[in-house]
């Protein structure tokens, strides 16, 4: 569907259509048929983010810890029931009969979905637990909304999906109409395949794709637009940047440096160069202070999905003592994976990379 869009994009009179609203519908399409024909499970990590957004969706907004400090909560046992084989088996990975097997397990989930079991259980989901619960609105949005007709968790993970594809699609589109250059490019990133893998299912990194590029997106409108470059930033700015930019770090910590975007926008938009450095140090430093919090409380949790060679702080330790071991591994990464990783940005290896 990517590929068509591209081809479609070539003959379109972006003068007649605007862009945006060509982003809104196909988004919606291509989107929906990403939902459809990926089952529930079917995506990396994606079992993880079910028990965390099923856990927001419910109303708790700090995961709990078992006796060895794993984060997770106590849940119905039959959420499990929804989740494919296909999520629970690493040496499926690179083999080439996905859809017809996870065809089948949709089919035997689906059963057991519907011969509920009674009782409930402890979920462990550690390495999604150290994320804030504002990340899962969408989803938890949609699960909640879609208890209001249907007791069936399937359902409910289906609708978490559409909840986080339309947060994502809204913010997207916003993005696109305030760009006041590029906005083809925008475009053609929003609809690569691995971003629309990831925007479909329950993951967090759809919103965070769209709230960063908003906040890209945002501060050139302010830098940039001819129309309004001569007035002052209003609170409505305020708000878009401040609300992006924390979103943005406290997602994912290594996004924070993507804040300092901020101070390119002119002094013209403030009473003078002074207020101009104060004001967007006071952001600065509140996204900071606030993704500190969410960092301190993230290392509460113990993590025993992750490898422990994979540990984010001990990964972030030795890069500081270690900068230029670190900048050898990024130059090795490159030579070694370079192109594997550029065919998967196409869609080479969607789902489980197989």
């Amino acid at each position: 569907p990517s590929i068509i869009l591209m081809i479609i994009l070539l003959f379109v009179n972006t003068d007649k259509f605007k862009i945006e609203n060509i982003f809104l519908i196909f988004g919606l399409v291509i989107g929906g048929l990403y939902i459809a024909v990926i089952p529930i499970g079917g995506i990396p990590d994606e079992n993880m983010h079910w028990y965390k957004s099923y856990e927001v969706s419910l109303g708790h907004f700090i995961s709990d810890k078992d006796e060895d400090n794993h984060g997770g909560r106590t849940m119905d046992k039959n959420l499990i029931y929804v989740l494919t084989n296909d999520n629970e088996s690493a040496h499926r990975v690179n083999e080439p009969d996905f859809t017809i097997d996870s065809y089948e397990d949709w089919q035997k989930r689906y059963k057991e979905n519907i011969n509920k079991e009674d009782g409930e259980e402890f979920f462990e989901f550690s390495n999604t637990a150290i994320y804030p619960a504002v990340c899962y609105i969408p989803q938890a949005l949609g699960i909640a909304v879609s208890r209001i007709f249907s007791d069936s968790l399937m359902v409910q993970a289906y609708c978490a999906r559409v909840g986080n594809l339309l947060a994502y699609i809204a913010i997207m589109w916003y993005a696109i109409k305030n760009v006041p250059f590029k906005k083809m490019v925008i475009l053609v990133a929003s609809f690569l395949p691995i971003t629309f893998q990831e925007i479909t299912s329950m993951s967090i990194d759809g919103l965070l794709i769209a709230t960063s590029t908003l906040l890209i997106s945002y501060t050139l409108y302010l830098t940039f637009d001819e129309k309004n470059k001569n007035e002052k930033l209003k609170i409505k700015d305020y708000c878009i940047l401040i609300l992006t930019g924390i979103f943005t770090a406290i997602t994912k910590v290594v996004y924070l440096p993507l804040c300092l975007i901020i101070y390119i926008i002119p002094k013209t938009k403030f009473k003078d160069v002074k207020q101009k450095y104060i004001v967007l140090t006071l952001i600065l430093v509140l996204i900071t202070i606030l993704d500190l919090f969410v960092v301190i409380n993230s290392m509460g949790y113990e993590n025993k999905i992750a490898d422990p060679k994979a540990d984010t702080f001990e990964q972030i330790k030795e890069i500081i003592k270690d900068p230029i071991g670190f900048s050898k591994v990024i130059v090795a990464t490159a030579n070694n994976f370079a192109e594997s990783h550029t065919y998967e940005i196409f869609g080479n290896s969607l789902s489980w990379m197989d």
